[in-house]
């Protein structure tokens, strides 16, 4: 059986402006937006600046907000490596 690695991802491959308009328009605070996620306050701040956000933790804040993980990923593929 193969594993596949996503790298984790950044500015260029996601709309990390539009993940901090989902959350705000929902009067959401980044506390708890980390607490209904079961992740540190850090990692949802990473992931609104653009720093870092692995795809599971994007599809994970898109379900909270009631959107596709699509309208937040720029469509790019991503190299997969498989382990």
């Amino acid at each position: 059986m193969y594993r596949v690695y996503i790298p984790a991802m950044n500015a260029r491959h996601y709309d990390h402006s539009k993940l901090k308009e989902l959350r705000k328009s929902r009067d959401l605070t980044q506390d708890q937006v980390a607490e209904a996620l079961n992740v540190d306050r850090q990692t949802i701040y990473r992931a609104e600046g653009g720093l870092t956000a692995g795809y599971d933790l994007l599809c994970d804040m898109c379900d909270l907000y009631g959107v596709s993980i699509i309208s937040v990923i720029y469509p790019r593929r991503v190299k997969a490596c498989v382990a």
